[in-house]
């Protein structure tokens, strides 16, 4: 919502650009009576954010009707996120505007995607980089599941890019993996080669999964590239069942412990010898 739509529609409302505290924040969420679905994680990302003194709020202004009470129109998430971080946040705030004009045109354009930044950023594979940086916070937590819910804001995304500039060559190295997902494939590799120091057999189980060569016999990279072409995708909870696989499937690569069967799978997210501080 800009202010020439604000001017338009609503000539008599009144806003400026001002601190806002975690008890205002608070006070001003009794309004949120009629808005759209509220998204805790997106929340708690803005909430990271401004306690890292990283958030910076160039999107539209907070906004609220004319009525009595006003209703809160805009800026849920970043209101609750201020409450949450216990710290005050910068913000334009405009109040009096008509409810209905404004509902019908606010956020209807087309948000930029971490894919979008991470094209901006320069970073080659675009795609592939913003879903490995979420393949990444997935193995730091333990917690695959974690990738089809975690809000990774643009500032995250950029954080974890600088703490890890070799990130692009982990991609790179796994673009052509087959059934097996190039993001969590990349993420593994990215933390065998450059945090747990064992690059060149991280090149050698990225060179199984791209080939589905084995490498020794009773290959266990081998054996997960074969389980998630054949039922990866089909199994409940298919794509974190699949990188459980892939992790594990990495334990066992590294020292050439051979697998026979499915039996011996063991479902983990932990890296044997990372130190998930390091991510």
């Amino acid at each position: 919502m800009n202010q020439q739509l604000v001017d338009l529609f609503h000539p008599h409302a009144a806003g400026n650009y001002q601190t806002i505290t975690p008890e205002m924040a608070a006070e001003w969420l009794n309004f949120n009576t009629v808005n759209r679905l509220f998204r805790p994680h997106h929340a708690a990302a803005i909430a990271r954010a401004i306690q890292a003194g990283e958030w910076q709020d160039i999107g539209g202004p907070i906004l609220f009707s004319n009525e009595t009470p006003p209703v809160l129109l805009d800026g849920q998430h970043r209101l609750s996120a201020c409450v949450i971080a216990r710290m005050p946040i910068r913000a334009p705030v405009i109040w009096g505007l008509d409810r209905k004009k404004v509902m019908a045109v606010i956020d209807t354009g087309i948000t930029r995607s971490n894919a979008d930044h991470a094209h901006l950023a320069g970073h080659r594979n675009a795609a592939v980089f913003a879903a490995t940086v979420r393949a990444l916070y997935a193995i730091k937590s333990r917690n695959a599941n974690i990738t089809s819910y975690l809000k990774i804001t643009a500032l995250d995304q950029e954080a974890m890019s600088s703490r890890h500039p070799r990130l692009d060559d982990s991609i790179t190295t796994c673009l052509s993996c087959g059934a097996v997902s190039r993001s969590m494939a990349a993420a593994v590799h990215y933390c065998a080669a450059e945090l747990v120091g064992q690059r060149q057999r991280a090149d050698e189980f990225a060179e199984v999964l791209r080939t589905g060569v084995p490498n020794y016999p009773g290959d266990a990279a081998h054996f997960a590239r074969e389980w998630i072409a054949k039922k990866g995708t089909s199994e409940r909870n298919g794509r974190a069942r699949s990188f459980q696989m892939l992790v594990w499937g990495w334990n066992n690569f590294a020292t050439k412990s051979p697998v026979a069967r499915r039996k011996s799978v063991q479902e983990t997210m932990e890296i044997d010898g990372l130190d998930v501080d390091k991510i």
